[in-house]
């Protein structure tokens, strides 16, 4: 999404833009560095995504110095905000970082760079002078309503490759969570350490013509809104939300959406709209199972309240998934005892879910906290935490094998069900309710083999007895017999569904899209005239 708006808003201010997307079209480094030179720019921005500095971007940069490339080339996105100083100091090639929202910012790079004025005056621009490193004041876009809609150049790509479309509603989060950065980015233009921004909105009616333009362009059947939280904080969220349920059902739309929010928001007088309007995937960003994780992280919400969403999204036949992080840097056996156990009791045992842990964010308060309590790894351009307590370390240990090894078995189960994301998948409209309960029971299968290791492994240490190097031996032959068991299991189920369904076949959007299209082609010739656009 960040260089759709970056091109429209180039676009809109009169300048031309090329959108390319090394990652989407799964280009080498150096067929990157050919795609950017053909197409002769006078400048060249990179987007990153990462919590930490992408190692091939500063390959790239240096191959596109080295191929003669002398215009300004700069990278923005949501964490290198936070550290462009180092990212200047130890990227010789990088000219400049954009710090916050890019679009004012671009376009003031190129209308300096058309009337040969000094790009670097732009607003948000950390750049270099005289082996200084100089940050430019920040400037926040106030009114999402005035950027228009992104550039929509790779959408067809995108379905192409069966990844999801996403849109934008708003920005920002209300929250001040202590792990999280999203509040501090938009913060940047008050100048202070920390200063957390606001949640903005778009007009909702605006965005479900958005949804409607792109079924109509695309045909898309599939939609992800990106929002880091889609209610805000207040009645006003709230009434924007349904809103835009009301809009969205009006337009009697054939396609579904995923979303994500908090565990507060996740009630039945706000979900309940959006399932009939469409939404069919929620992300709610639980965090923890233990009170006292919630404080650590700054939730402000209660494990009771973390039960309530969940139930009240899986009530509705939505498929869910959990933002979690079962592990940081001060947890305790005890703490995560409790987090497996609230696991447990959600349905969400999983390895990949067990094998969640803080990682630190630039920007965020708590990897503060853990820089006094010794326990941050800082590199030039980025970081890694560990564990106070050598007990969890091994139990983390053992959930990071066992969550590796449930990787093969994850794909599996992935393409047999057809995800769109791991837990939002799309039912082959052939299938019977028998198959779909035969690949229901050999993933809970994965799920509970291959986390048993993890719980043993937290008994065995809050037991005694055993040296951490025993535990970790058991572990690790207790999940190879899983391995080998699942294997025999994943074989079998194979066989099934080529007795069942002809093999395993992927069910893509582009599939979706077809059908529909056939459909309404088929109505039409029914109702005696044929007009196929």
């Amino acid at each position: 999404m960040a260089i759709a708006y970056l091109a429209s808003a180039l676009r809109r201010n009169g300048h031309d833009a090329v959108l390319l997307d090394g990652m989407l079209e799964d280009w080498t480094d150096e067929e990157t560095v050919n795609r950017i030179l053909n197409e002769r720019s006078d400048a060249v921005g990179f987007t990153t995504v990462l919590q930490k500095f992408p190692t091939n971007l500063g390959k790239i940069t240096a191959l596109l110095y080295d191929s003669g490339f002398r215009g300004p080339i700069v990278v923005g996105g949501h964490a290198v905000s936070f550290f462009a100083r180092s990212i200047l100091e130890q990227v010789p090639t990088i000219d400049g970082v954009v710090r916050g929202e890019g679009e004012q910012t671009i376009v003031a790079i190129a209308d300096a760079l058309a009337t040969g004025r000094d790009w670097r005056d732009a607003p948000g621009v950390a750049f270099r002078r005289n082996d200084q490193v100089i940050e430019q004041p920040v400037r926040r876009i106030r009114n999402l309503d005035e950027l228009g809609n992104p550039a929509r150049d790779l959408t067809a790509d995108v379905i192409r490759r069966d990844g999801l479309v996403a849109v934008s509603t708003s920005r920002g989060c209300h929250a001040r969570c202590s792990f999280c950065s999203v509040p501090r980015f938009y913060g940047l233009e008050n100048g202070r350490r920390l200063a957390a921004g606001d949640w903005l909105a778009r007009d909702p009616e605006g965005c479900a013509r958005e949804i409607a333009s792109l079924h109509d362009r695309f045909g898309l059947r599939e939609i992800l809104v990106v929002d880091d939280e889609f209610f805000g904080g207040g009645q006003e969220g709230r009434a924007r939300a349904n809103v835009f349920a009301r809009e969205l059902s009006a337009l009697n739309l054939p396609v579904s959406f995923a979303m994500s929010c908090r565990a507060e928001n996740a009630v039945p007088e706000l979900i309940e709209p959006l399932a009939r309007a469409g939404l069919a995937h929620v992300f709610i960003g639980l965090e923890a199972g233990s009170g006292a994780d919630l404080k650590l992280y700054g939730k402000g919400h209660s494990v009771e309240q973390n039960v309530a969403a969940v139930r009240t999204v899986k009530s509705l036949g939505l498929s869910f998934q959990p933002g979690f992080m079962l592990f940081n840097y001060r947890s305790t056996l005890d703490t995560v005892q409790l987090g497996l156990d609230f696991l447990k009791e959600i349905g969400e045992l999983k390895p990949t879910t067990i094998n969640s842990a803080v990682d630190p964010h630039y920007g965020a308060p708590l990897t503060a906290d853990m820089r006094r309590q010794g326990q941050l790894n800082e590199g030039a351009l980025e970081m890694t935490s560990s564990y106070l307590d050598p007990g969890v370390a091994i139990v983390k240990a053992v959930a990071s094998i066992s969550a590796e090894k449930f990787i093969s078995f994850m794909n599996f189960i992935a393409t047999a069900q057809s995800a769109i994301t791991y837990e939002w998948r799309r039912r082959p409209p052939a299938r019977t309710d028998e198959t779909q309960r035969v690949l229901d029971a050999f993933e809970e299968s994965a799920n509970r083999m291959l986390s048993q290791p993890v719980l043993r492994s937290l008994r065995l240490i809050r037991h005694g007895g055993k040296t951490p190097g025993e535990i970790l031996t058991e572990a690790i032959v207790e999940i190879d017999e899983a391995v080998d068991d699942l294997k025999v299991k994943q074989s079998l189920v194979a066989i099934y569904l080529q007795q069942r369904e002809g093999g395993i076949r992927y069910v893509s959007q582009l599939d979706l899209i077809d059908r529909y299209n056939t459909s309404n082609a088929r109505q039409e010739v029914d109702g005696g005239r044929f007009n196929l656009v």
